[in-house]
């Protein structure tokens, strides 16, 4: 505030200068008026047991008081959290739920969620009746061949087998073999159903109950989403993938054992995944595929054709699927290029049967 002009001491004022006027703003001090700030006197002194206090008042958010962040989009908002993609503050009107957290509207729609694809679309609430037929058939499997088994007791123990005649009629060999006195030519020798019986034969009690305890995990999971018939060309697909892949390293080996179709159910369900935009690590299936691929190298006895061209046959599978049907859904499409891949899986076989060198020794 100013004055027009300079103002007298009053009597007994010791001259201390009043508000000097300086004229128009901008102005030079009117005549008469103290150069230099004005003085009020001595200056309050603030501590322990001062009548003022421990200090001067403050404006808010001075000495680490918080202060009232907005929302970007609405500055007379107080903003909750930050967008996940862009850090700008967002208030909950906002608020847009993400996979992690919230983004800003701006973000979600300049970055939007990846588009299922068609043709990974089963019924959400549907019961995996396939797969608990798939647990079935394999169970009656393993009790059938137990008839006329010489050792059936066996089976019951942790990696026992039967050996039944019935077994060895229909377990996977690319090529002939003798047992017990019989002999059994194998793919090589015409036995084609082979490549398919064997994925529905173990080898004890144990290796069923794992097998099987995979089978449904996976398969409640993947049927309702793939859809019944997508599903079991997957899980068919990668049977005769696991196939191919024992006639590929290791024909000569007796082979059964779910474990080719179960590991293509694994490759399928990591495709789908990817498919969503969901990290296979983030999901702990990767570290999954990652232990069974482990167990497959490490531990004896286990047929690593058989796990790995059914791991990848399944993916291979899924991939074609979701290329196929990412316009448009359509289930005979999907179920063509599974059957024409399971085809192919059988004729390969078939060829390298009787084609077969060791790929280490010749």
């Amino acid at each position: 505030m100013s004055y027009p002009g300079p103002h007298a001491p009053p009597p007994g004022d010791p001259g201390r200068p009043r508000y000097g006027g300086t004229g128009p703003v901008g102005g030079p001090p009117l005549p008469g008026s103290p150069v230099g700030p004005p003085s009020y006197g001595p200056s309050p002194t603030y501590g322990p047991g001062s009548p003022y206090g421990s200090g001067p008042p403050t404006a808010p958010g001075a000495h680490g008081a918080p202060s009232v962040v907005t929302c970007y989009r609405h500055t007379d908002r107080r903003a909750g959290v930050t967008c996940q993609r862009c850090n700008r503050p967002i208030c909950p009107s906002c608020m847009m739920q993400a996979s992690v957290g919230f983004q800003c509207p701006e973000c979600v729609k300049a970055n939007p969620a990846p588009k299922t694809p068609a043709g990974f679309g089963g019924r959400g609430g549907a019961k995996p009746i396939v797969t608990q037929v798939l647990i079935g058939i394999n169970a009656a499997m393993f009790l059938i061949t137990m008839i006329g088994s010489p050792n059936p007791s066996g089976a019951f123990g942790l990696s026992g087998g039967t050996d039944s005649p019935l077994q060895l009629q229909l377990l996977l060999s690319g090529s002939p073999f003798r047992e017990g006195g019989v002999r059994y030519t194998g793919v090589a020798g015409g036995e084609y159903w082979r490549l398919l019986t064997g994925g529905f034969l173990h080898g004890g009690i144990f290796h069923l109950a794992m097998n099987m305890f995979a089978l449904w995990v996976l398969g409640s999971q993947l049927e309702p989403m793939l859809g019944r018939a997508r599903f079991v060309a997957i899980y068919f697909a990668s049977l005769f993938a696991g196939s191919l892949g024992v006639m590929i390293l290791s024909p000569t080996q007796p082979t059964v054992g779910a474990s080719g179709a179960i590991f293509g159910l694994m490759g399928a369900a990591a495709v789908l995944l990817r498919s969503r935009g969901i990290s296979i690590w983030q999901s702990s299936l990767g570290q999954v595929i990652l232990l069974n691929v482990g167990i497959t190298f490490f531990v004896p006895g286990i047929s690593i054709g058989g796990h790995l061209g059914g791991l990848a046959g399944g993916a291979l599978v899924a991939l074609a699927m979701s290329k196929l049907e990412s316009a448009k859904p359509d289930i005979t499409k999907a179920v063509a290029v599974a059957s024409a891949f399971s085809v192919l899986c059988i004729v390969m076989s078939i060829v390298l049967a009787n084609n077969w060198r060791n790929p280490l020794f010749g």
